[in-house]
């Protein structure tokens, strides 16, 4: 059974990431600028990359067709994101504390890319993102499009002869104070700003209306990151067993194990592949009751003693897992998960019974487990089964072990739902 059912859940993650690949990414209406500066409109194959992509895929009448750095002015999706083409000076040491120089002063490599677009007005703001790597570029009034320089590098340390103390080089702060002189913009907020995209993007925007021009401020990515908070009940029907390493135990007769839970669910929905993955967590506190018997022959007195065995859980399980969409709409999503469980114990007990007499009390400790489920969401409802498996409930006493499996249907009602988030 236990097989059957790993299999089963299996099946349906990969079934997912079949259809999910059939399904994403997907060609959308968009445009292409031409050398000629001659606007096409195109279907683009919208991966929406993490990182900078070296190319663009675009289907133009019919015939499939590729955008790169060096064919095109500019290529992008209406209200989503716009790329642009550009030859400009890039730093290209990794922000990785093995690959730092010693050198305060960029690495630069000229190359033609494309460049982001993440505010368009008088002041443009420009992202070169690969990993490990945001580049961030600017430009004023249509001019030369040039790097804001953030560097983080290794200075001498006296006392222990070495070069490992890092400095930081935020040219990017000083850049921006001298390009943007406007009324309110203080050298203050400049020393406070942070090279991150929110922080870059919010003092553009800020210029901008200063300067009373208009502008579009873009999405990082082109699909918003979403934060989901549900509320959880579930049912559970798992079944354990008993096994000792001096006892023959293999005869006894199980109940079907029972429970219930109350949790709640965090989602973070990734801002990236069409919002097809996402992170997520569900603290829930959990009871069960089962209870095991079993009967054999004491070869002394040849008299039957019966054994029963009575598992009381109460804890609370916090799961860290994965999710992954192969259907997503407005009205109908499905999923596959999987986790890695965190148990507290708040109290579990399996208590032993001889011949109807308490013998002993076994007090089962915090453990961890693997899970994995299907599932699905309409509206602010959703459903999940899931499969969970813990190879020993009682680890800590050596001569027990308690193999553990069981399913969970989980109900869920989304209580709250942020878009754009991060």
């Amino acid at each position: 059974m236990k097989k059957i059912a790993i299999i089963l859940t299996f099946i349906a993650l990969f079934s997912g990431l079949n259809v999910s690949a059939q399904q994403n990414p997907r060609y959308e209406p968009g445009y292409v600028i031409d050398q000629n500066g001659q606007t096409l409109r195109v279907e683009i194959l919208n991966k929406d990359w993490a990182y900078t992509p070296e190319k663009i895929t675009y289907r133009f009448q019919g015939k499939k067709k590729v955008a790169t750095p060096g064919n095109v002015k500019a290529v992008g999706i209406p209200n989503k994101w716009k790329y642009i083409s550009a030859t400009v000076d890039v730093d290209t040491v990794p922000d990785l504390v093995n690959r730092l120089s010693k050198r305060r002063n960029p690495d630069w490599a000229h190359k033609t890319i494309f460049l982001k677009v993440l505010v368009d007005g008088k002041a443009d703001l420009f992202l070169y993102k690969k990993p490990n790597m945001n580049r961030f570029f600017y430009r004023i009034d249509n001019g030369p499009i040039k790097p804001l320089i953030h560097r983080r590098y290794f200075v001498f340390n006296e006392k222990e002869k070495i070069y490992n103390k890092i400095a930081v080089n935020n040219d990017y702060k000083q850049t921006l104070y001298n390009a943007f002189k406007c009324p309110g913009m203080s050298r203050k907020k400049f020393e406070a700003l942070n090279y991150t995209v929110e922080d870059l993007k919010k003092i553009f925007r800020e210029y901008n209306r200063c300067k009373k021009e208009s502008y579009r401020s873009f999405n990082t990515y082109s699909s918003p990151g979403i934060l989901n908070v549900n509320v959880t009940a579930r049912g559970d029907m798992f079944r354990m067993h008993i096994k000792h390493a001096q006892k023959n135990l293999d005869n006894q007769t199980a109940s079907q194990g029972m429970g219930g839970g109350l949790g709640v669910t965090v989602e973070y929905v990734l801002p990236f592949a069409h919002n097809m993955w996402s992170l997520f967590t569900e603290p829930a506190l959990r009871i069960g009751h089962q209870n095991l018997s079993f009967e054999k022959e004491n070869t002394i007195t040849s008299e039957t003693e019966k054994y029963l065995w009575e598992y009381k859980n109460l804890s609370l399980d916090i799961p860290l897992g994965i999710r992954m969409y192969f259907i997503r709409n407005e009205g109908f999503n499905a999923f596959g998960e999987l986790a890695f469980v965190l148990n507290a114990d708040l109290g579990s007990e399996l208590i032993q019974y001889k011949n109807d007499e308490l013998d002993q009390t076994l007090k089962p400790k915090s453990k961890s487990y693997w899970e994995g489920g299907v599932g699905m969401s309409a509206g602010r409802l959703s459903a999940i089964l899931r499969y969970y498996y813990n190879a020993n409930m009682i680890a800590n006493y050596h001569l027990y072990s308690s193999p553990y499996n069981g399913f969970a249907l989980v109900i869920g009602y989304r209580i709250w739902k942020k878009e754009n988030y991060w």
